[in-house]
């Protein structure tokens, strides 16, 4: 006798095939995404070449695009981040787990669930008035010493 799945069960069958075909619909989906991505881009690429990653003046005037000091800036925030909330996270969960009394823990668990769904609207919000002004701010290269913590690191504290 033909087994549909390892409980014998249709509805099991059913439900496995539907999420196969779910996870095959999200990989078409991604390629389509990055495939459209690439077709997009080549024009881009073709006028300023690869040096659009290595370069770091951002005159559209003179129509130079260098994206190297944004990078370096989303590397240096997310690393900063990382750096944070690692540690924090993990002593977090080790108190609330095992040091914490009940009522402490369920309520900073249920304080930590509204937390994680609160959108990223604070991280998005800033970098969305630059770009529907036309640009990003002026820079003045990759120095992170200018005495100010961006907006980007702020806010990937707080997320």
């Amino acid at each position: 006798m033909l087994q549909l799945s390892p409980t014998g069960n249709a509805g099991d069958a059913i439900f496995r095939g539907l999420m196969f075909c779910a996870a095959l619909l999200i990989l078409l989906i991604v390629g389509g995404m990055i495939v459209a991505l690439a077709l997009k881009s080549l024009p881009a690429i073709r006028q300023f070449g690869i040096s659009f990653l290595t370069t770091q003046q951002w005159n559209p005037i003179k129509n130079e695009f260098g994206a190297l000091p944004f990078i370096f800036g989303t590397l240096v925030s997310s690393a900063l981040a990382l750096l944070i909330a690692i540690p924090l996270g993990i002593g977090v969960a080790i108190f609330l787990s095992e040091l914490a009394p009940r009522h402490i823990s369920d309520a900073c668990a249920f304080l930590i669930e509204l937390l994680a769904a609160i959108p990223r609207v604070l991280e998005v919000a800033p970098k969305a008035r630059f770009v529907l002004a036309g640009g990003p701010p002026p820079l003045s290269g990759l120095s992170m010493s200018s005495g100010s913590i961006s907006i980007d690191t702020l806010s990937s504290l707080m997320l």
